[in-house]
């Protein structure tokens, strides 16, 4: 069962993924705004755990409007997830396919929206879409990858170019 239909609200079937998206536009301007401390694979895992949390109010909202402020909530770290998931990508490829690592990423995002999609359906649940999607990034950040060219002590990059992690 959906929310629209949860709390009688059709209204909600374009409210919530807009209010996802508000509050994605307000995560990505207050994470691109300023330089963060940590590698960017640190923030890959901290933002793959914000981003399956920030689900739980959502799906223990008891009325139309309290659904809507819950739904903002993971959309503050979707954007940042994103970023920090294409620079990731972006340090792992090889010199030269950076289009296709970041194809690979977007087809991996695909796959995972659709594994949590047939497992929602399957199980009745909305639940397992963001939970599995978050899950899914939560492997692929902590995966062991080979080290980045330029020193075994090399983060991976920040974004705007900076190739070491704040101190």
């Amino acid at each position: 069962m959906d929310a629209a239909d949860q709390f009688d609200a059709p209204e909600l079937s374009g409210g919530l993924p807009a209010a996802l998206s508000c509050g994605a536009v307000v995560g990505g301007l207050a994470y691109g705004a300023r330089a963060w401390r940590g590698s960017t694979a640190n923030h890959l895992i901290v933002l793959s755990v914000v981003f399956a949390a920030g689900w739980i109010p959502l799906t223990v909202a008891g009325r139309p409007t309290t659904a809507l402020s819950a739904a903002a909530i993971p959309g503050l770290a979707m954007a940042p997830l994103l970023g920090a998931g294409f620079v990731t990508a972006s340090a792992f490829a090889p010199p030269g396919p950076t289009t296709e690592a970041h194809a690979r990423l977007v087809a991996f995002l695909d796959i995972g929206c659709a594994i949590g999609t047939a497992a929602a359906g399957v199980t009745h649940t909305q639940t397992l879409l963001p939970a599995g999607a978050a899950a899914a990034a939560l492997i692929l950040a902590t995966m062991r990858f080979p080290r980045c060219a330029g020193g075994a002590d090399q983060h991976l990059p920040l974004h705007r170019g900076n190739l070491r992690s704040v101190p």
